[in-house]
């Protein structure tokens, strides 16, 4: 298995990926991260640390998008 790789639970499903950060998984999932909440491993993150926050293996994150309506 390639190193870079780790198992993550993302929004309830295990899956693989190579992003080193919650900015990178975005980018990785194709989502805008505008209007949209992070939590890591029962934490929220906020937007300007998305760069700043590291993924590793195991961790659990939890994506919400904000939709608006009425």
């Amino acid at each position: 298995m390639d190193p870079q790789v780790k198992d993550i639970t993302l929004n309830g499903e295990t899956r693989s990926s190579r992003a080193q950060s919650l900015s990178e998984l975005l980018v990785e999932l194709g989502v805008n991260e505008t209007a949209l909440v992070a939590e890591l491993n029962g934490s929220i993150v906020p937007q300007t640390d998305f760069t700043s926050t590291g993924i590793s293996a195991g961790d659990t994150i939890e994506l919400v998008r904000f939709v608006g309506g009425g």
